[in-house]
């Protein structure tokens, strides 16, 4: 099998590169797959040097609409065309393909299309592009959530037959539950962006601060688009020296680390395709506190407590709850680990790559 694969790599991971990347080594280590060409924007800097050395691998790099001519040329020698987020290079591919080169396009959410304020115009017209031009071109849809599945169906008329649901999985194995709390860390982990409720999430900090003196919020993770009045905002928080910590993006080794020390994660995301945070912090025996909107309760299921992410005072009240109660925090460790159990990564990686498989040989 020759699989032309269009997907992007950065060296500081968000959710859609960790997917990627775990998927490529998934795909080397297969017998049946002799060749992967690699489509990506990114250079070779981002890219592990162990994909660069190995022999079933080549890449095209720097990835433009100039190049899309060869991009299509590369495709159609191909038996399949994996494209693992809807971009626009991605568009002329879906039209001008050969008709005898299946296509899997992965959709992780289509928030662009549903919420362009929150993203850089570019983005929201790829995503009114695809509804338009490229909606059931592909011959298979991959979504990690059924809320994301009824979304294509709902808002871009998919054929559901057309759509497959692959869950995501934690990178942190599900550890024996937690009994010994005391930090008062309130930890979120996410790309900083406008829709992932950071805002909202430092407002109700003071509240909290109010009620717990000795409470601490713990913000990790690399900014995103229209982030700029956010960071601004950390800043100034971290500059009143009330608590506040920004650490940026850090290894998979300190997150889970600071998953492991934290009282409770807290998610206050508008809307999602999954959410990856919470299952990894519930992986490591985490209480978490959880937005009641799109695909999260989906993954968090009945394993943590739910608030409204556009009410301050509801975020406030339901970390405070967790804070307070330490019995609470051991019983929401043991239903998180038992609930991450449930998300495997490498069931989730097998199940992905049977589908590419059936598609080739049907």
């Amino acid at each position: 099998m020759h699989l032309s694969l269009i997907a992007t790599f950065s060296r500081k991971k968000g959710g859609i590169e960790r997917e990627n990347e775990m998927l490529l080594n998934k795909l080397i280590n297969d017998d049946e797959v002799e060749k992967i060409t690699i489509i990506s924007p990114v250079g070779f800097d981002q890219i592990k040097d162990g994909y660069l050395k190995n022999k079933k691998v080549e890449f095209l790099v720097k990835l433009n609409f100039r190049k899309i001519p060869t991009v299509i040329e590369i495709v159609n020698n191909s038996d399949l065309c994996l494209i693992t987020n809807v971009r626009p290079t991605a568009i002329p591919v879906h039209l001008f393909k050969s008709k005898k080169v299946k296509t899997v396009q992965v959709v992780h959410d289509i928030i662009p299309w549903l919420y362009p304020e929150y993203f850089p115009t570019i983005a929201g017209l790829t995503y009114k592009t695809f509804k338009i031009l490229v909606k059931n071109k592909p011959d298979i849809y991959i979504v990690h959530s059924e809320h994301t599945k009824n979304d294509l169906i709902k808002y871009w008329r998919i054929d559901p037959k057309k759509i497959i649901k692959v869950c995501y999985g934690s990178f942190v194995k599900p550890v024996a539950p937690r009994e010994n709390f005391g930090s008062k860390k309130i930890l979120f982990v996410s790309t900083i962006e406008p829709r992932k409720g950071v805002d909202k999430l430092l407002d109700a900090f003071l509240i909290v601060k109010k009620e717990i003196p000795e409470a601490r919020l713990i913000i990790v993770g690399k900014v995103g688009w229209k982030a700029e009045h956010i960071f601004e905002k950390i800043r100034k928080f971290v500059d009143l020296k009330i608590g506040v910590e920004y650490l940026g993006y850090v290894s998979d080794e300190e997150l889970a680390k600071l998953y492991s020390e934290a009282d409770v994660f807290v998610y206050p995301s508008v809307y999602e395709g999954f959410g990856a945070p919470p299952l990894e912090a519930m992986s490591c025996g985490c209480p978490v506190a959880v937005s009641k909107t799109s695909s999260i309760p989906e993954v968090v299921g009945e394993a943590g407590i739910y608030f409204n992410p556009h009410d301050t005072n509801d975020i406030a009240k339901s970390l405070i709850k967790i804070l307070r109660d330490d019995e609470l925090k051991i019983e929401l460790s043991k239903k998180g680990i038992e609930r991450a159990k449930m998300f495997n990564w490498e069931k989730c990686l097998e199940e992905f790559i049977s589908v590419l498989k059936f598609l080739i040989k049907n």
